[in-house]
Parts: C-alpha cells; sequence; structure tokens
C-alpha cells in the first residue's frame, strides 16, 4: 500500500498543477480578449470621429457636384435649344430654296439618291 500513497500524491500533484494551468490560461484567455474589445472600441471610435471630421467635405463635395451637375444640364438644354433653331433656320432655307426653284431641288435630290443608293450597294 505504499506504493499506492506516492502515486496519489503525484496524481493530486499533477492535477494542482493542471488546475493552475488552467487558470492560467484562462487568465491568458480573458486579458487576450480584453486587449481585443478594446482595441475594436478605439478603433470603432476612431472611425466615427474620422467620420464626423470627413461630413464636411463629404458634404462640400456632394453640393459641387450637384451644382456641376445643374450647370452641365443647363448647358446640354442650351445647345438643345441651339440646335432646334439651327435646324428650323436650316428647314426653312431648304422649304424657301425648294419653293423658289423646284427643278433644280429636285435635280439635287436625284442625285443625292443616286449617289446614297450606289454607297449603299457597294456594303
Amino acid at each position: 500500500m505504499s506504493n499506492k500513497q506516492p502515486i496519489e500524491q503525484v496524481a493530486s500533484t499533477a492535477a494542482r498543477a493542471t488546475d493552475r494551468l488552467a487558470a492560467n490560461a484562462q487568465s491568458g484567455i480573458d486579458a487576450t480578449r480584453e486587449l481585443a474589445n478594446d482595441a475594436l472600441d478605439k478603433a470603432s471610435s476612431r472611425v466615427t470621429t474620422l467620420r464626423d471630421d470627413m461630413q464636411p467635405a463629404i458634404e462640400a463635395v456632394s453640393s459641387r457636384v450637384q451644382d456641376m451637375a445643374a450647370r452641365g444640364m443647363a448647358a446640354a438644354a442650351e445647345t438643345r435649344d441651339l440646335a432646334r433653331e439651327k435646324l428650323a433656320e436650316a428647314s426653312d432655307h431648304t422649304s424657301a430654296y425648294v419653293a423658289e426653284k423646284p427643278f433644280k431641288a429636285m435635280a439635287l435630290a436625284a442625285a443625292a439618291g443616286a449617289l446614297l443608293a450606289m454607297l449603299w450597294r457597294r456594303r
């Protein structure tokens, strides 16, 4: 029976050592988790601060983009209106030319039609 006592002592010592190792490991895990949470909190705070700092710049850029889009649309509308005026002028001049010189206009139209037909056949 004397052999059992040293074995029990070794087993008891091993169990205590295992318990200490487990406790130390848990402490390390807890400390690591706490550090990770702190780091995430700091990062979140910095992102929030950065977003708050950037908001005026984002709003300014957005305003400038909207202004440029409005000016671009106004310029496109102006160009469209000018093109309509020029097309109406050209239409009026063409109508006046056809009314003044109907035979010459017909000859020009026939020549243009023949040229288009020749080009179309080549394709």
